[in-house]
């Protein structure tokens, strides 16, 4: 795949509309270096508290979801294809599904993991934070959206999911009570060395350009632009620079504020995904599943057995070591938790591969940062399986590790 952002001879060239701009430039790290350091320090420590909490309510529907895709997923291979319940049981799946979304959504906005770039359909992520906003937002405020590009960009998913929330909501949420507009506009544009002032400063080529639009009726103009701060401005324009595009800052007439970010767009797309297969991997080896929640532990082990597999297990997790030091030749595979009293998924794991280095383990968390963190790397303590998973991860991983492929 060619990830060069300026090579974009492949790509068809869209006619779009003049770019008409009334009092903008672009946006420089060097405008905002002073005077804002306590201000960021400050703000920065209070999302860290907020991302903990969060993260811990992400944690706890995560053990909620899991129970509830997997008995969903047996009940439906129990039952007769052409059975009418299983399209309520589908339904169920779906919505199992669009919470567990949610759920990370809401773990990607409260604690980004470190850079993790890659390609992306900015047009999804922007639908889907749009629908996540519209649950957020004032009843109030009307949401429009114009999404026409589809062109891919060579980003970070969770440093995007930031730079959505920075633009499109209020500091402070200072609409409550008055009528607003949000409107998100992207498309696919083309630059050349014509382009009128600040564009003229832009690399020519291909761009994915990204407009949010914000208008606050009856609203003073000073208090408005109290609450556009500078460390917004900030965070938004040094996301972008990281990303190698630029920022555009328009202050209107009437006093609103839009913004116009242009991420260099990529040459190729992105390899389509496999489509899932209906049918699971199987085996007959023998499993050591420890999860402190006794109906994820269940949920588990029926799939386990489902899949042929002989299965002991247990919801404290100083009693599976103790298992396992009883008969350590006796499992091919362990399965725990991480988030357990007593000891982690990592410390167990460190304990169990200190008597047989060499057997898999899989690590189960909605906090995949925690597990590949530099502890885990060292140690080579296994490999992760994110909450809430379905059966066909299960199967999945449990095949790879026990192949040598996890």
């Amino acid at each position: 795949m060619d990830l060069d952002p300026r090579n974009h001879s492949s790509i068809e060239r869209k006619p779009v509309a003049p770019l008409l701009f009334e009092k903008a430039r672009i946006w420089e790290s060097a405008d905002y270096k002073s005077g804002n350091g306590e201000a960021l320090a400050e703000r920065a420590s209070k999302m860290q508290a907020l991302g903990n909490l969060a993260c811990g309510i992400a944690h706890d529907f995560n053990n909620i979801l899991t129970p509830i895709l997997l008995r969903t997923e047996m009940a439906m291979a129990q039952l007769e294809q052409d059975s009418p319940v299983q399209y309520h049981l589908e339904q169920i799946l779906t919505c199992g599904r669009r919470a567990r979304d949610l759920v990370q959504q809401i773990a990607t906005f409260s604690h980004p993991k470190d850079e993790d770039r890659g390609p992306l359909q900015l047009s999804l992520v922007v639908k889907e934070i749009l629908k996540f906003l519209r649950s957020s937002m004032p009843a109030t405020v009307e949401i429009r959206q114009d999404i026409r590009g589809n062109g891919f960009v060579l980003a970070d998913l969770s440093q995007i999911h930031m730079l959505l929330m920075e633009l499109c909501v209020w500091p402070g949420q200072p609409i409550s009570g008055r009528k607003g507009l949000l409107q998100v506009e992207l498309s696919d544009i083309e630059l050349n060395i014509k382009e009128p002032a600040p564009l003229s400063s832009l690399p020519k080529g291909g761009y994915v350009k990204l407009s949010v639009k914000r208008e606050i009726q009856d609203f003073p103009k000073k208090t408005r632009e109290k609450t556009e701060g500078d460390p917004d401005l900030c965070l938004i324009g040094r996301v972008v620079e990281l990303h190698g595009g630029k920022l555009v800052v328009d202050k209107k007439i009437s006093g609103n504020t839009d913004f116009h970010v242009f991420f260099p767009r990529m040459k190729s797309k992105a390899p389509a995904k496999g489509t899932e297969t209906t049918l699971l991997s199987r085996g007959s080896e023998k499993i050591l599943l420890v999860d402190d929640e006794q109906v994820v532990v269940e949920a588990f082990k029926q799939v386990l057995t489902h899949l042929g597999y002989t299965v002991v297990s247990t919801t404290n997790s100083a009693e599976a070591l103790k298992i396992f030091c009883n008969a350590p030749d006796m499992f091919d595979v362990l399965i725990t938790d991480q988030t357990m009293p007593v000891l982690t998924g990592l410390e167990l794991a460190a304990e169990v591969r200190r008597i047989r280095p060499e057997i898999p383990i899989i690590l189960c968390s909605g906090f995949g940062e925690i597990i590949q963190g530099e502890n885990n790397k060292k140690a080579d303590l296994g490999t992760l399986l994110r909450k809430p998973f379905t059966a066909h991860d299960i199967a999945r991983r449990v095949r790879e590790v026990l192949n040598g492929n996890g």
